[in-house]
């Protein structure tokens, strides 16, 4: 698509667009494959699923970074492995303001109460941020702002 952008021709061929998709079809697949199976292992109560969904992404974490670190090259030289990526100097900024990063599961029941408490509008039932707002206003209220 590149070179045929670049030289003036038609970006929109069937024959370009079949060469397009024969060469993402096995990216596609085995990303949209590890995300179903990610998800998956998410609401498995199998104890020894959980570990290896925690194993599987933070392999890939690493994996990820040394990649982008060496320019796209894939490597498992330790020392790219050994640097912190980009997550890990972000997640410990928030722990030194004492802060955690914390993903709940919410049933509707919970959001109702959230509604019903004055904590969250009906029109934001499906917000995610301002289902976050909501939480956090709701444990200061019972946790910190205690009277």
């Amino acid at each position: 698509m590149v070179a045929a952008r670049r030289d003036g021709g038609d970006v929109g061929t069937a024959e370009l667009a079949d060469r397009y998709d024969r060469s993402r079809r096995t990216d596609v697949t085995t990303r949209t494959l590890a995300v179903d199976l990610l998800n998956r292992s998410l609401l498995s109560d199998f104890v020894p699923m959980q570990g290896a969904r925690g194993l599987s992404l933070f392999l890939m974490q690493r994996i990820g970074t040394a990649a982008i670190e060496t320019g796209g090259a894939m490597s498992t030289e330790a020392e790219n492995l050994d640097k912190p990526s980009r997550s890990s100097v972000a997640e410990r900024m928030r722990l030194r303001r004492g802060l955690r990063h914390v993903g709940i599961l919410l049933d509707v029941t919970q959001i109702e109460g959230l509604i019903r408490k004055g904590y969250l509008g009906q029109e934001y039932r499906d917000d995610r941020c301002a289902l976050a707002f909501a939480i956090d206003a709701l444990l200061s209220d019972a946790l910190v702002n205690e009277k």
